[in-house]
């Protein structure tokens, strides 16, 4: 956010939560591709040829950040400003920066949306995805639900918390903040039914488990899915 001028921050923070989530997007693609195979072959866990290309995807990225990323220093904003960098003297005073933060009353009522920020991934790809589906549709979930976040991410960015329509900074924040728990509040209701009214949960999975070409049950719990990643990414971009 450094680099974006006040009015284009929700669109910075967008593009870069775009460009994040075409990882996941290709791993999930990736491990759709590199585990599938005919009804009776499905691997019900991911395959090693999986880590393999992922480590190899993985090692190549860090080889090209290093050649074509360029120094921070030679970034301008939009306006042709130069980027300032606040530095601090060695790492002692950094540690104290940080400590500084949890002293802000701003940021320690932020502190629980902080933490809901990542704690649900456990339950989204451990009790949704990983618990539900077989490998080949983890994955295709997978790059669909970083897809969904991608893109909602930059819309809410640049629709509503750049947009000057919805009114001043204070009243987006609240704005935004209405938006942020409505939609989560439904994703949780969502799961609650969802998993009640299934009884699926840790040591009683579906037999066999869900594919993505076997229709209404795979709908379900696939758009809970998706509803999830949209609902990440409201919490990311605010």
């Amino acid at each position: 956010l450094s680099y974006a001028r006040e009015h284009e921050k929700g669109r910075f923070f967008g593009i870069f939560w775009l460009i994040f989530n075409m990882g996941g997007v290709m791993g999930g693609l990736i491990a759709f591709g590199v585990n599938s195979g005919p009804a009776d072959e499905r691997a019900s866990s991911v395959s090693p040829a999986t880590y393999f290309t992922f480590c190899t995807l993985m090692v190549s990225g860090a080889i090209f950040a290093f050649i074509f990323v360029i120094n921070s220093s030679r970034v301008v904003k939009s306006d042709g400003s130069p980027v300032p960098f606040e530095m601090t003297g060695d790492s002692k005073g950094e540690l104290g920066e940080i400590i500084k933060l949890f002293c802000n009353r701003y940021m320690l009522l932020l502190t629980p949306l902080i933490i809901q920020s990542n704690w649900f991934y456990a339950y989204e790809f451990g009790g949704i995805n990983g618990l539900l589906f077989d490998a080949p549709t983890r994955g295709l979930n997978s790059a669909f639900y970083w897809l969904i976040s991608g893109i909602s991410s930059y819309f809410v960015g640049t629709r509503f918390l750049d947009s000057e329509s919805v009114g001043g900074r204070h009243r987006r924040a609240v704005q935004g903040l209405k938006l942020v728990s409505a939609i989560n509040l439904g994703q949780w209701i969502y799961a609650l039914i969802y998993q009640f009214s299934t009884g699926y949960d840790k040591g009683n999975s579906p037999d066999p488990l869900i594919n993505y070409s076997d229709g209404g049950a795979y709908a379900g719990p696939m758009l809970l899915f998706m509803y999830c990643g949209l609902a990440d990414s409201i919490v990311q971009t605010y």
